[in-house]
């Protein structure tokens, strides 16, 4: 494989067809790509030929799918690639999305090309869009969504992009996710929608590894400053993927729980009854330090106090409770001196302003359960998912 070809097919063993049909589509339009299924041949060496397509071609297609996400061997083709273009202006990762699916993390970031709900035909205008013509011939398998006598997996009604800015401060709506926001207000919350979390705080880090990278793919050694800016930046790179997933599922839980979308909404003041008021709560969601405020619920400082939210009875093999750091001077003016606050009181007594504090630390409490705990349960239990059946007391 000496010569430079267009693109490199990545993808998890499980979806090996719909890779060989992405690939052949391209090639009988006149692309080059390398992928596993044709290129690699018995007896040859599998890290040095996948090293090998990653350098010879110009771009990483990624077959994006829930089997793609959950292997650890695709992970590090695809940062491979998002470290050669960190910003991607030169569009290096083209995500190919075929499950309806959330991109995490990193991968938010990335605009993908998406063959969900698809006949073979509109798929194959879809993928040619991202792509430039050329000419070649090698042969394709059967379109494999006809081969399985199934059809394309429906897509979500409306897509939610949600930024976060480089300062870790959440961006302006655009106009196409305020439209449908704003239609998905007017036809009351309908279930059928996808968030996704664009974040923009890695990008400075990736190009200040841009240099690295490089002597990394060319296999020259790092001095001992280079290992450690590496060994940081890498750090709070997986750091910031780990609270984009986090927040992605928060705001998630956010736009299904009608209860708090309609206390959030009613408000007779701008932008009170409009999606923009829902926005408003988002943007505190988006813009929270997870893990500053995770330190801040062990050590509170003296101006704070910490309430203890509990719902009974518990979810079975799950937590039935959060902490909710909170300004003792806010506290105070709403519910009088904290000493009072004794056993149960039900969080519907906070004025929307507390409410919205604590109600940021609960989606995340849930994010948590689902993602770090893998207690899919509590998604069971009517009390657990809504805010307003539970209790607080002093810590």
């Amino acid at each position: 494989m000496d010569e430079k070809r267009d693109f490199f097919i990545s993808y998890n063993h499980n979806d090996e067809e719909w890779a060989k049909w992405i690939a052949g589509t391209l090639e009988e339009h006149g692309y080059t790509t390398t992928i596993q299924a044709w290129d690699f041949q018995p007896g040859n060496n599998f890290v040095l030929k996948m090293q090998e397509a990653a350098v010879t071609c110009s771009k990483t297609i990624l077959v994006l799918s829930q089997n793609y996400l959950d292997s650890a061997y695709c992970k590090t083709e695809w940062s491979a690639a998002i470290g050669r273009d960190p910003t991607g202006k030169e569009r290096t990762l083209i995500p190919v999305r075929i499950e309806p699916i959330s991109p995490p993390g990193l991968l938010a970031q990335i605009v993908y090309i998406d063959l969900c709900d698809r006949s073979e035909e509109e798929a194959k205008s879809e993928l040619l869009k991202g792509v430039q013509k050329g000419a070649i011939e090698r042969k394709k398998p059967d379109f494999p969504g006809a081969a399985k006598n199934t059809v394309f997996p429906k897509s979500a009604t409306y897509q939610f992009v949600f930024t976060i800015n480089e300062d870790g401060v959440a961006g302006d709506l655009s106009l196409r996710t305020k439209n449908n926001m704003r239609d998905w207000f007017v036809k009351d919350f309908p279930d059928d929608f996808d968030v996704m979390i664009h974040d923009e705080r890695a990008n400075i880090f990736y190009e200040q590894l841009e240099e690295i990278t490089t002597k990394i793919q060319q296999e020259k050694d790092l001095t001992e400053y280079e290992e450690h800016l590496y060994a940081s930046h890498m750090h709070f790179i997986k750091q910031c993927e780990h609270e984009s997933t986090l927040k992605q599922q928060a705001c998630t839980f956010f736009l299904k729980d009608r209860s708090m979308l309609a206390r959030f909404s009613c408000n007779p003041r701008p932008p009170g009854n409009s999606y923009l008021a829902l926005y408003a709560f988002i943007k505190k969601v988006l813009s929270f330090h997870y893990y500053y405020e995770t330190n801040l619920k062990i050590n509170t400082p003296t101006h704070y106090t910490t309430l203890e939210f509990f719902v009974s009875p518990a979810p079975k093999g799950c937590h039935d409770h959060f902490v909710v750091p909170l300004e003792c001077k806010k506290l105070e003016q709403e519910l009088g001196e904290i000493t009072n606050l004794s056993f149960g009181w039900y969080t519907d007594v906070l004025g929307n302003e507390l409410l919205a504090e604590a109600a940021i630390y609960y989606y995340f409490f849930l994010a948590e359960e689902v993602i770090e705990y893998k207690n899919e349960k509590i998604l069971e239990n009517k009390d657990a998912m809504n805010l307003l059946n539970y209790q607080f007391r002093l810590h």
